[in-house]
């Protein structure tokens, strides 16, 4: 998602929430036209990225996107994956955890803000509040939740204030 945010909006250096909250998009939609976006592309190869540069000129960009020439093109070769033995960890967008659980999950929130809105929003107006909700439900045992250094004190006290036990590491 964040390629193709830097795509069609180059100028744009927040992160998706806050893109998409400039744009008015919901994450569904984004999600929606992100996770399309991605299906239609051909299996990863060495000369992959040309390919992957044609397909987001050409795909329908989301509404208020202000492509700029090659501002945004993917560079590089793309990691191709070696043959790995199974380690018991798998990783997965949240939409594909639905219904399922897991020992343990990570939800990763890299934007600032994040604690924030999840001690403010209300989850019945907020997608993204309900896909973190998701998240952290799939977890049988642990739900490790990884925010920006200068956050960890709010989350801390976020959940500490609901009876949730933390551990900062």
């Amino acid at each position: 998602m964040r390629v193709l945010f830097g795509y069609w909006d180059p100028g744009e250096t927040g992160g998706p929430d806050r893109i998409m909250a400039g744009h008015r998009l919901s994450a569904g939609q984004v999600n929606r036209t992100a996770f399309a976006f991605l299906h239609s592309l051909p299996a990863a190869h060495r000369e992959w990225g040309p390919e992957v540069w044609q397909a987001m000129k050409a795909w329908p960009p989301l509404p208020r996107a202000a492509p700029q020439g090659g501002k945004g093109r993917p560079a590089g070769k793309p990691t191709l994956s070696r043959f790995q033995v199974a380690t018991g960890i798998r990783t997965n967008i949240v939409h594909q955890l639905k219904g399922d659980e897991a020992d343990g999950v990570l939800l990763l929130l890299p934007d600032a803000g994040s604690v924030q809105r999840w001690a403010t929003a209300d989850p019945a107006t907020d997608e993204v509040l309900r896909v973190w909700y998701v998240a952290v439900t799939r977890a049988r045992r642990l739900a490790a939740i990884a925010v920006p250094q200068a956050e960890v004190d709010a989350l801390t006290h976020l959940l500490a204030e609901r009876a949730v036990p933390v551990r900062v590491v």
